[in-house]
């Protein structure tokens, strides 16, 4: 499962910004569906509990389940422990690289060689692999662009659990 909120601005009373929360699912042959979706107060717990639960009622129990993909929201987090609790759990590497992006502090210069290096990290064909790549990454950039680069160091490890599935391949596509 991939499970984010996307913030969009809803005029009400007045305008403000509130999440999209969506819940995708992978299916065996690779292919992938929007399971739910719904306007929400927030990434709470509770709000994403809701919509998961409301998920395992239609009838994805979690039986099959193997890996659940999320940004770093507590609240997404803790709604997945809760529902589906035996489900490995990993930070999305995209939204991962976006934080990293961010906090690039030399733009111009860095930006495009210092996302490149971060992203094949992720193309590697196995988890030593990566390990050794990003390494390498760290040596080459960690004085150069030290917050982005910490930023990927932070939780790392955490990036990488799809490599327990590598003979799955439906969860790499």
């Amino acid at each position: 499962l991939l499970i984010d909120g996307i913030w969009v601005s809803v005029k009400e009373r007045y305008v403000r910004k509130r999440p999209i929360i969506f819940v995708i699912g992978i299916k065996e042959d690779g292919s992938k569906e929007i399971l739910t979706f719904k306007l929400a107060k927030s990434e709470s717990e509770q709000e994403v509990t809701g919509i998961l639960n409301d998920v395992y009622r239609r009838g994805l129990e979690g039986k099959k389940l193997k890996l659940v993909s999320s940004d770093g929201a507590k609240g997404i987090r803790l709604a997945i422990n809760m529902v589906y609790p035996y489900a490995a759990w990993q930070w999305c590497y995209t939204h991962k690289l976006r934080n990293v992006n961010k906090r690039i502090k030399h733009k111009v210069k860095n930006r495009e060689k210092l996302m490149r290096d971060a992203s094949l990290i992720y193309k590697c064909k196995s988890r030593r692999e990566a390990l050794t790549k990003f390494n390498k990454f760290y040596k080459k950039w960690k004085d150069i662009e030290k917050t982005a680069v910490n930023n990927l160091k932070r939780d790392f490890a955490t990036t990488l659990t799809f490599y327990d599935y590598m003979d799955d391949k439906n969860l790499i596509s």
